[in-house]
């Protein structure tokens, strides 16, 4: 990695932690509608927890989160994903394509809605993180949801 690679890094990161710093944390109720016995482990192990603080190793653990939250919960909880992705590529593994897959057209009705519970800060943030993994990883499907994401504030 170069110092390009690491300087931008440090930015994307700086800008996901100010975009989702006051982020409302969702109820206990509000992490997943899901009462299948995956559901329910997700919505314990976030139960009461912010974004901040999980590793790469836990939240790969629990990359299947993407898919279960709601959108209050997804709003809240992606910024982690998103710095997991960031911190260390190679034990966040499938996180960064999760997180795109769950702001896509391919996810239906939850991706509009993912997408539409962001804040414009919060959209733009998530933008950059698409581009930089489209970049990354060689993957027009990250950019095309990155500019999904941006027209939603025109």
């Amino acid at each position: 990695m170069n110092v390009d690679d690491l300087l931008e890094i440090e930015s994307l990161r700086s800008t996901i932690t100010a975009a989702f710093a006051t982020t409302p944390r969702p109820r206990g109720t509000e992490i997943s509608a899901s009462t299948c016995p995956e559901g329910a482990e997700i919505a314990a192990y976030f139960r009461g927890k912010s974004w901040r603080g999980h590793t790469p190793r836990q939240l790969r653990e629990m990359s299947a989160a993407l898919s279960f939250f709601t959108p209050k919960a997804f709003r809240h909880y992606v910024a982690a994903y998103m710095l997991a992705e960031l911190e260390d590529p190679e034990t966040a593994d499938v996180i960064a394509g999760s997180v795109q897959f769950n702001l896509s057209v391919s996810a239906g009705p939850a991706g509009d809605l993912n997408a539409a519970a962001l804040s414009p800060s919060e959209r733009e943030a998530v933008a950059a993180f698409l581009r930089f993994c489209g970049r990354r990883y060689g993957n027009a499907d990250f950019t095309q949801t990155a500019k999904r994401l941006s027209q939603l504030g025109d």
